[in-house]
Protein backbone atom coordinates (compact mmCIF):
# COMPACT_ATOMS: atom_id res chain seq x y z
CA UNK A 1 0.00 0.00 0.00
CA UNK A 2 1.68 2.88 -1.35
CA UNK A 3 2.59 5.84 2.00
CA UNK A 4 1.71 2.91 4.61
CA UNK A 5 1.07 3.91 7.76
CA UNK A 6 3.60 1.68 10.10
CA UNK A 7 2.03 -0.17 13.58
CA UNK A 8 3.16 3.02 15.77
CA UNK A 9 1.60 5.29 13.33
CA UNK A 10 -1.84 3.44 13.36
CA UNK A 11 -1.53 3.70 16.91
CA UNK A 12 -0.80 7.40 16.79
CA UNK A 13 -3.69 8.22 14.36
CA UNK A 14 -6.47 5.08 15.96
CA UNK A 15 -5.68 4.93 19.58
CA UNK A 16 -7.37 8.07 21.14
CA UNK A 17 -10.47 6.66 20.55
CA UNK A 18 -13.24 6.20 23.25
CA UNK A 19 -15.84 3.05 23.15
CA UNK A 20 -17.60 3.24 19.32
CA UNK A 21 -14.78 5.24 18.50
CA UNK A 22 -16.47 8.55 19.94
CA UNK A 23 -16.72 10.04 23.67
CA UNK A 24 -19.00 8.92 25.94
CA UNK A 25 -22.42 10.76 26.43
CA UNK A 26 -21.70 13.23 29.40
CA UNK A 27 -18.11 14.06 28.44
CA UNK A 28 -16.83 17.86 27.47
CA UNK A 29 -15.97 18.12 23.59
CA UNK A 30 -13.61 20.33 25.27
CA UNK A 31 -11.33 16.86 26.12
CA UNK A 32 -11.63 15.85 22.98
CA UNK A 33 -9.00 15.65 20.70
CA UNK A 34 -9.34 18.00 17.82
CA UNK A 35 -7.54 17.73 14.45
CA UNK A 36 -7.80 21.15 12.34
CA UNK A 37 -7.76 21.07 8.63
CA UNK A 38 -4.83 22.80 8.21
CA UNK A 39 -3.05 21.50 5.27
CA UNK A 40 -5.90 19.32 4.30
CA UNK A 41 -9.93 19.65 2.65
CA UNK A 42 -12.71 18.36 5.05
CA UNK A 43 -16.26 17.96 3.76
CA UNK A 44 -19.68 16.52 4.31
CA UNK A 45 -20.63 14.69 1.37
CA UNK A 46 -23.66 12.44 -0.01
CA UNK A 47 -23.80 9.00 -0.74
CA UNK A 48 -26.61 7.68 -2.74
CA UNK A 49 -27.40 3.97 -1.28
CA UNK A 50 -30.44 2.12 -3.42
CA UNK A 51 -32.21 5.52 -4.05
CA UNK A 52 -31.33 6.42 -0.61
CA UNK A 53 -29.25 9.64 0.41
CA UNK A 54 -27.21 9.26 3.32
CA UNK A 55 -24.29 11.71 4.63
CA UNK A 56 -20.74 11.22 4.75
CA UNK A 57 -17.59 12.82 5.98
CA UNK A 58 -14.19 12.77 3.95
CA UNK A 59 -11.25 14.48 4.03
CA UNK A 60 -7.68 14.16 1.95
CA UNK A 61 -4.57 16.13 1.74
CA UNK A 62 -5.03 19.84 0.32
CA UNK A 63 -1.93 19.16 -2.35
CA UNK A 64 -2.85 18.22 -5.14
CA UNK A 65 -1.95 14.19 -5.78
CA UNK A 66 -3.68 10.76 -5.91
CA UNK A 67 -3.89 9.16 -2.19
CA UNK A 68 -4.97 5.78 -0.93
CA UNK A 69 -8.01 5.70 0.35
CA UNK A 70 -9.29 4.63 4.20
CA UNK A 71 -12.77 3.78 4.80
CA UNK A 72 -13.15 4.38 8.40
CA UNK A 73 -15.95 3.13 10.25
CA UNK A 74 -17.70 4.33 13.36
CA UNK A 75 -18.61 2.26 16.19
CA UNK A 76 -22.51 2.14 17.53
CA UNK A 77 -22.20 5.89 18.26
CA UNK A 78 -21.98 6.57 14.25
CA UNK A 79 -20.48 9.60 12.83
CA UNK A 80 -19.91 11.64 15.42
CA UNK A 81 -17.52 14.46 15.56
CA UNK A 82 -14.71 12.32 16.98
CA UNK A 83 -15.06 9.64 14.44
CA UNK A 84 -14.65 12.85 11.62
CA UNK A 85 -11.68 13.82 13.25
CA UNK A 86 -10.43 10.28 13.14
CA UNK A 87 -11.06 10.73 9.14
CA UNK A 88 -8.80 14.43 9.58
CA UNK A 89 -6.02 12.25 11.12
CA UNK A 90 -5.67 9.96 8.20
CA UNK A 91 -5.92 12.85 5.38
CA UNK A 92 -3.12 14.61 7.90
CA UNK A 93 -1.20 11.48 7.35
CA UNK A 94 -1.18 11.42 3.88
CA UNK A 95 -4.65 9.64 3.21
CA UNK A 96 -7.78 10.14 1.35
CA UNK A 97 -10.14 8.73 4.47
CA UNK A 98 -13.87 8.64 4.08
CA UNK A 99 -16.58 7.90 6.74
CA UNK A 100 -20.09 7.27 6.21
CA UNK A 101 -22.97 7.87 8.84
CA UNK A 102 -24.44 4.08 9.38
CA UNK A 103 -27.58 5.13 11.33
CA UNK A 104 -28.93 7.81 9.28
CA UNK A 105 -32.31 6.32 8.61
CA UNK A 106 -33.08 5.28 12.50
CA UNK A 107 -32.12 9.43 12.84
CA UNK A 108 -28.41 9.17 13.57
CA UNK A 109 -27.24 8.52 17.49
CA UNK A 110 -26.70 12.03 18.91
CA UNK A 111 -28.37 13.00 21.91
CA UNK A 112 -28.73 9.23 22.15
CA UNK A 113 -27.91 7.12 25.45
CA UNK A 114 -25.64 3.65 25.74
CA UNK A 115 -29.06 1.44 25.45
CA UNK A 116 -30.76 3.21 23.19
CA UNK A 117 -27.64 3.09 20.88
CA UNK A 118 -27.26 -0.74 21.46
CA UNK A 119 -30.55 -1.28 20.57
CA UNK A 120 -30.76 1.07 17.39
CA UNK A 121 -27.88 -0.53 16.44
CA UNK A 122 -28.89 -4.02 16.95
CA UNK A 123 -31.43 -4.15 14.58
CA UNK A 124 -29.40 -2.84 11.53
CA UNK A 125 -28.29 -5.37 9.10
CA UNK A 126 -25.50 -6.84 8.18
CA UNK A 127 -26.74 -6.16 4.04
CA UNK A 128 -27.74 -2.54 5.42
CA UNK A 129 -24.86 -1.87 7.10
CA UNK A 130 -22.36 -3.57 4.05
CA UNK A 131 -24.10 -1.69 1.60
CA UNK A 132 -23.43 1.67 3.03
CA UNK A 133 -19.88 0.63 3.25
CA UNK A 134 -19.92 -0.36 -0.30
CA UNK A 135 -21.63 3.28 -1.11
CA UNK A 136 -18.69 4.87 0.31
CA UNK A 137 -16.19 2.81 -0.86
CA UNK A 138 -17.21 3.31 -4.36
CA UNK A 139 -17.82 6.87 -3.98
CA UNK A 140 -14.23 7.34 -2.92
CA UNK A 141 -12.59 5.82 -5.61
CA UNK A 142 -14.60 7.54 -8.19
CA UNK A 143 -12.65 10.52 -6.48
CA UNK A 144 -9.97 12.01 -8.98
CA UNK A 145 -7.60 12.37 -6.03
CA UNK A 146 -8.13 9.01 -4.80
CA UNK A 147 -5.97 6.24 -5.79
CA UNK A 148 -8.65 3.29 -6.46
CA UNK A 149 -6.38 0.50 -6.32
CA UNK A 150 -5.07 1.27 -3.02
CA UNK A 151 -7.97 0.73 -0.24
CA UNK A 152 -8.01 0.12 3.80
CA UNK A 153 -10.54 -0.20 5.97
CA UNK A 154 -10.40 0.40 10.32
CA UNK A 155 -13.59 0.25 12.14
CA UNK A 156 -13.77 0.50 16.15
CA UNK A 157 -16.18 -1.41 18.48
CA UNK A 158 -18.91 -2.39 16.32
CA UNK A 159 -16.83 -1.11 13.50
CA UNK A 160 -14.09 -3.12 14.08
CA UNK A 161 -16.35 -6.39 13.56
CA UNK A 162 -17.54 -4.36 10.29
CA UNK A 163 -14.18 -3.78 9.27
CA UNK A 164 -13.40 -7.76 9.32
CA UNK A 165 -16.95 -8.30 7.22
CA UNK A 166 -16.24 -5.58 4.63
CA UNK A 167 -12.64 -6.88 4.02
CA UNK A 168 -14.15 -10.26 3.17
CA UNK A 169 -17.10 -9.07 1.31
CA UNK A 170 -15.64 -6.21 -0.78
CA UNK A 171 -12.89 -7.05 -3.53
CA UNK A 172 -10.01 -5.45 -3.51
CA UNK A 173 -9.24 -4.07 0.43
CA UNK A 174 -5.45 -3.70 0.79
CA UNK A 175 -5.35 -3.64 4.41
CA UNK A 176 -7.33 -3.94 7.18
CA UNK A 177 -7.19 -2.69 10.77
CA UNK A 178 -10.05 -3.69 13.52
CA UNK A 179 -9.76 -2.18 16.76
CA UNK A 180 -12.01 -4.31 18.99
CA UNK A 181 -14.91 -5.11 19.12
CA UNK A 182 -17.10 -8.09 19.33
CA UNK A 183 -15.82 -10.43 16.07
CA UNK A 184 -18.51 -13.01 17.11
CA UNK A 185 -21.36 -10.61 16.20
CA UNK A 186 -24.10 -11.53 14.21
CA UNK A 187 -26.94 -9.73 12.36
CA UNK A 188 -30.55 -10.10 12.26
CA UNK A 189 -30.51 -10.76 8.55
CA UNK A 190 -27.01 -13.40 9.01
CA UNK A 191 -27.60 -15.21 12.00
CA UNK A 192 -25.11 -17.48 11.18
CA UNK A 193 -22.25 -15.08 9.72
CA UNK A 194 -19.88 -13.68 12.69
CA UNK A 195 -15.89 -12.26 11.28
CA UNK A 196 -14.17 -15.90 12.05
CA UNK A 197 -16.80 -17.52 9.81
CA UNK A 198 -15.55 -15.57 6.93
CA UNK A 199 -12.02 -15.58 7.72
CA UNK A 200 -11.10 -17.85 4.46
CA UNK A 201 -11.84 -15.30 2.38
CA UNK A 202 -10.33 -12.55 3.95
CA UNK A 203 -7.26 -11.89 1.71
CA UNK A 204 -5.55 -9.08 3.04
CA UNK A 205 -3.27 -8.36 5.93
CA UNK A 206 -5.30 -8.07 9.23
CA UNK A 207 -3.55 -5.46 11.85
CA UNK A 208 -6.02 -6.23 14.79
CA UNK A 209 -6.13 -4.19 18.28
CA UNK A 210 -7.38 -6.41 21.03
CA UNK A 211 -6.98 -6.18 25.01
CA UNK A 212 -5.33 -9.22 26.04
CA UNK A 213 -7.84 -9.47 28.88
CA UNK A 214 -10.75 -9.05 26.25
CA UNK A 215 -13.04 -12.22 27.51
CA UNK A 216 -14.62 -11.83 24.46
CA UNK A 217 -11.34 -12.77 22.53
CA UNK A 218 -9.84 -15.02 24.99
CA UNK A 219 -12.17 -17.47 25.83
CA UNK A 220 -12.46 -18.42 21.80
CA UNK A 221 -11.51 -22.04 21.51
CA UNK A 222 -9.48 -23.43 19.02
CA UNK A 223 -7.95 -22.21 15.44
CA UNK A 224 -10.07 -18.83 15.63
CA UNK A 225 -8.57 -17.04 18.73
CA UNK A 226 -5.11 -18.04 18.04
CA UNK A 227 -5.52 -16.39 14.61
CA UNK A 228 -7.11 -13.16 16.34
CA UNK A 229 -3.83 -13.20 18.66
CA UNK A 230 -1.66 -13.52 15.98
CA UNK A 231 0.06 -16.40 17.46
CA UNK A 232 2.08 -17.64 14.02
CA UNK A 233 2.58 -18.48 10.87
CA UNK A 234 1.22 -22.12 10.85
CA UNK A 235 -1.93 -20.55 13.45
CA UNK A 236 -3.03 -18.08 10.28
CA UNK A 237 -2.73 -21.17 8.02
CA UNK A 238 -4.45 -23.19 10.47
CA UNK A 239 -7.57 -20.25 10.43
CA UNK A 240 -7.61 -19.56 6.83
CA UNK A 241 -6.45 -15.61 6.72
CA UNK A 242 -4.96 -15.44 3.43
CA UNK A 243 -2.40 -12.54 5.46
CA UNK A 244 -1.34 -11.62 8.34
CA UNK A 245 -2.82 -11.10 11.56
CA UNK A 246 -1.00 -9.16 14.45
CA UNK A 247 -2.20 -8.19 18.15
CA UNK A 248 -0.80 -5.52 19.91
CA UNK A 249 -0.96 -6.66 23.53
CA UNK A 250 0.02 -4.93 26.59
CA UNK A 251 -0.27 -1.78 24.53
CA UNK A 252 -3.07 -0.57 24.97
CA UNK A 253 -4.70 0.35 28.28
CA UNK A 254 -7.49 -2.63 29.34
CA UNK A 255 -10.25 -1.21 30.55
CA UNK A 256 -12.61 -3.38 33.11
CA UNK A 257 -13.84 -5.83 30.67
CA UNK A 258 -10.28 -5.94 29.13
CA UNK A 259 -11.21 -4.27 25.83
CA UNK A 260 -8.39 -2.44 24.20
CA UNK A 261 -9.01 1.56 24.11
Amino acid sequence: MANPLSRRQVLKYGAFTTVGGVLTPGVSLAQAVVTDTKGILARDVQLSVGGTAIPAYDARPEKAGRYPIVLVISGFTGNSEQNKDVVRRFAQAGFYAIAPELYFREGGMQGKDFQQMSQISGKVTRAQYLGDLRAAADYAKQQSWARADRMGVTGFCGGGALTLHFAAEYPGVAAAAPWYGQVKRTYPDAPGVDAFSLAGKIKAPVLGFYGEADRRVRDLSGGAARVLLGRSAADLQEGGVGGRVEAVRGVLRQASEGVAF
